[in-house]
């Protein structure tokens, strides 16, 4: 087979697998609901099947690619694909959220493997001036999967259920093992000892570990929390011991000489917050479509493509221009164009056409498009080819922290931006109702425990658009089961008039035929006494027809009550929904300032952002052996 066969071959591998890896780290967000119905499980419990494979994605990254270096990385990569698909095809079979949980647990450790060992893998089959290009698809491929997997989650549970989010894996699993197998060679780091530092990889991951929880579950439980506040503490102390470890090994798992670097350095800086931007992008773009907009999870994705087809798109490009252009130039024209597309961002409201939106997606991944190729290159393009993995896995552990950073930080601006204001708008909202001269009390009431009930958060309950329709259909019950109730009061009440009225009635015709009575028995008495009953007659059938007449002029008046109330409470819906979509556009538009702020933060990194090149001492060839 001709040899460019074999490196597009091999080339198609070491992606697929990658891709497959990040594609999970968000194609399971959309099946969450079915999987807790039919697993019978809570939100919070399902939550860890994402927290446990972000977890184990970021606590392994770095041991995973030292373990390559030392003992050959396909080897590695090929236990990672069989770790990945093995416990994809678990998790799809399983039926225990306990289980389930678990076999995600594994789907991290292998996708820890397969991302950092992916790039040393794709580098390593092409000849140096290629490297530019393979980085850059290298990101392009990695920001489409992580975007476009609530697209394909949402078509697969559309189509089948949520075990096929898993089920999907498998083949491709499969193919990426025989491609690997057979196109791909093995590489390792001459310059790794075969011995395992134990020691180090365990106080590091440890280290890893407690901040990673301390960050997803800082905002459930409280960041000042003692309990929580005692992980950081545990990381800090951690990662001093591993200090102290990895100076006495003879082997430390981690080559501090890259750290002695500016450029590695304060890229490592820049990839960071660049995880942070993306990532917080994301999140706070699809919680704005879902909540103020009240799309559906799948629609939301298809709008959100338009990021990662700008990123890729730029992706290409931008490998044409990392050679002609200075680094911090680029980086600098790439943070101005996320900045920008996050203020612009900033502007959104519950009316905003949705081609503006995709538009300034699609700006937004062009910034990313440019970022990602350039500060991958500056990482590893210096390094030497026995420290590739190393310098992909702490890079892409640095990137994977800062989404982790991203989500809770963004949380935590847009949980702190709505919970004033919603607690001011509950207040004014029952103000209002309080001091209504219209309403009923019992509606008032109703209304009010109503308002009190609603979770006008948009971070953690329904759209905006599905607390107003709980509001408006409480209202609708309330007000048909008033006018049932009020209806069988007038009902009643008119029945016990009609009642008294009548029994007045049939007296006087009883006290006149007993008059008529007393009369001689003749012709005349009978024929007044048959005049009588007539008469008799005739009164009882207009009573009936008064009686009616008195109920549907009761209904009347109470209908038109009603429609008193009905407007008044359609006034009072349309201006909590007005207040609302204000303040959770407010909340929203300070939450992209707030990672416009961030990604402005890389221009304090731009200045030392060249290109570099390792020390003597550090340069070893990668060996490769077919």
């Amino acid at each position: 087979m001709h040899s460019s066969v074999k490196k597009i071959f091999g080339f198609g591998a070491g992606t697929l697998a990658f891709v497959m890896a990040i594609l999970d780290t968000t194609v399971v967000n959309i099946v969450l609901p079915d999987i807790m119905n039919d697993l019978n499980s809570s939100v919070s419990t399902v939550s860890w099947l994402l927290n446990a494979y972000n977890m184990a994605f970021a606590v392994l990254l770095l041991s995973a690619a030292r373990l390559a270096d030392q003992f050959g990385r396909k080897r590695v990569f090929l236990l990672g694909i069989i770790l990945f698909t093995v416990s994809s095809l678990l998790c799809g079979f399983s039926s225990d959220i306990g289980w389930l949980i678990g076999f995600r647990l594994l789907q991290g450790a292998g996708a820890a493997v397969l991302v950092p060992v992916s790039i040393p893998i794709l580098l390593s089959l092409f000849r140096k001036e290629r490297q530019t290009l393979i980085i850059a698809i290298w990101g392009a491929c990695s920001a489409l999967a992580s975007a476009c997997g609530p697209v394909i989650g949402g078509l697969l549970a559309n189509y089948g259920s949520w075990h096929d989010v898993f089920f999907v894996n498998i083949p491709f699993g499969f193919l990426a093992f025989v491609l690997t197998v057979f196109f791909v060679r093995e590489s390792y780091n001459p310059s790794a000892r075969r011995k395992i530092d134990w020691p180090g990889m365990l106080v590091l991951s440890a280290a890893i570990a407690s901040l990673t929880f301390y960050l997803i579950k800082g905002n459930d439980y409280g960041w000042k929390n003692p309990s929580m506040l005692f992980l950081p503490a545990a990381c800090a102390a951690a990662l001093t011991l591993f200090l102290i470890i990895e100076r006495k090994s003879q082997a430390p798992m981690l080559p501090f000489t890259l750290f002695k670097n500016r450029t590695f350095r304060c890229s490592n800086c820049v990839i960071l917050l660049i995880g942070i931007a993306i990532n917080a992008i994301m999140f706070i773009c699809s919680l704005y479509l879902t909540r103020l907009r009240g799309l559906s999870i799948l629609h939301a994705g298809y709008l959100l493509s338009a990021l990662p087809i700008g990123t890729m798109i730029l992706s290409i490009i931008c490998s044409r221009l990392i050679k002609k252009i200075a680094p911090a130039v680029l980086l600098a024209v790439a943070t101005c164009i996320i900045g920008i597309s996050a203020l612009l961002m900033s502007q959104f409201t519950a009316d905003t056409p949705y081609p503006t939106i995709i538009s300034v997606l699609l700006l937004s991944g062009c910034g990313f498009g440019i970022n990602l190729p350039v500060i991958m290159n500056l990482i590893i393009g210096g390094v030497p080819g026995g420290n590739i993995n190393m310098a992909s896995g702490f890079a892409n552990m640095a990137r994977t922290l800062g989404g982790i950073v991203g989500v809770a930080l963004i949380v935590a601006v847009l949980t702190g931006s709505l919970q004033g204001s919603s607690d001011q708008l509950k207040y004014d909202a029952i103000k209002k109702v309080d001091h209504d001269a219209v309403l009923l009390p019992s509606i008032k009431n109703a209304i009010k425990s109503t308002i009190k009930a609603i979770k006008m958060n948009a971070s953690t309950s329904g759209s905006v658009s599905s607390n107003i329709s709980q509001l408006r259909s409480s209202i609708n019950r309330k007000i048909t089961l008033t006018r049932s109730e009020e209806a069988k009061q007038l009902n009643r009440e008119i029945n016990r008039q009609a009642a008294l009225k009548w029994t007045a009635i049939e007296q006087t015709f009883k006290d006149r035929k007993q008059a008529l009575q007393r009369l001689p028995d003749s012709a005349k008495r009978s024929t007044l006494l048959t005049q009588l009953n007539t008469e008799e007659q005739a009164a009882a059938q207009n009573f009936i027809q008064q009686k009616a007449a008195m109920n549907q002029q009761a209904v009347a008046a109470l209908d038109t009550k009603l429609d008193r109330q009905r407007s008044e409470l359609l006034y009072l819906i349309n201006w909590v929904q007005s207040q609302t979509n204000k303040n959770t556009e407010q909340a929203f538009s300070a939450s992209f300032d707030a990672i416009a702020a961030i990604t402005f933060a890389v221009f304090l990194f731009c200045p030392f952002l060249k290109r570099w090149q390792p020390e003597k001492p550090m340069n070893q060839p990668m060996l490769a052996k077919k």
